[in-house]
């Protein structure tokens, strides 16, 4: 059954993407009826009031760091992010994720978001398809390599490695928010395969 949410949230677009776009923002209807949905699964079951903020379908290869951002209104006093990623080869990269509000926009709002912790202290990885090759944070010192890319962090020592295979893996984090506020949501990605099953989405709300 698909989660339905009973809340409205408020995006606002500021980042001129290009031609071929690596996260496509999505249009967030006015009607709780029409809010974009996802699948319930073992991963977002507790999930709810949560909406797709932007996503790639058949997403191309990008073996430059790519920033995506967005202004988002919190509907409520905690805020996850999540983030749902599926590949048919290659991997996604995340790195430098970031929220901070534009009231206190030196305040980050995400803990580890650059996984300079080196690990996933701050959050929460799902596998729902107990795959043998999941996400987990990656050192530069690593030199991790899969079909001749060899992954790099955007900034610092360490990123994010993932993609569950025929079904998406999440990783997500909650943070305290104030209604009605805006915040700036950062974040760079690299994609090094492609295919009809490397698909990615960004959702944000409660």
């Amino acid at each position: 059954q698909p989660v339905r949410r009973a809340l409205v949230q408020q995006v606002h677009p500021v980042q001129a993407l290009p031609v071929r776009p690596v996260l496509v923002p999505q249009q967030v209807s006015e009607k709780c009826s029409d809010l974009l949905a996802i699948t319930s699964n073992v991963c977002t079951a507790n999930w709810s009031g949560i909406n797709m903020i932007a996503n790639c379908v058949n997403c191309p290869t990008v073996l430059s760091y790519y920033n995506y951002f967005t202004i988002y209104t919190a509907i409520g006093t905690t805020t996850r992010i999540a983030f749902s990623l599926r590949r048919s080869n290659g991997y996604f990269a995340l790195d430098g994720i970031s929220v901070r509000s534009l009231t206190a926009p030196n305040v980050e709002l995400t803990l580890n978001g650059g996984f300079e912790l080196g690990d996933l202290t701050g959050w929460s990885y799902c596998n729902q398809n107990n795959s043998s090759m999941s996400g987990e944070v990656k050192a530069n010192s690593s030199n991790f390599t899969y079909l001749s890319v060899t992954f790099r962090s955007q900034s610092g020592s360490y990123y994010y490695v993932g993609g569950g295979t025929t079904y998406a893996d999440y990783l997500s984090q909650t943070f305290s928010t104030v209604i009605g506020t805006l915040y700036n949501v950062s974040l760079w990605v690299l994609i090094s395969g492609t295919g009809s099953s490397n698909d990615a989405a960004l959702f944000l709300g409660l």
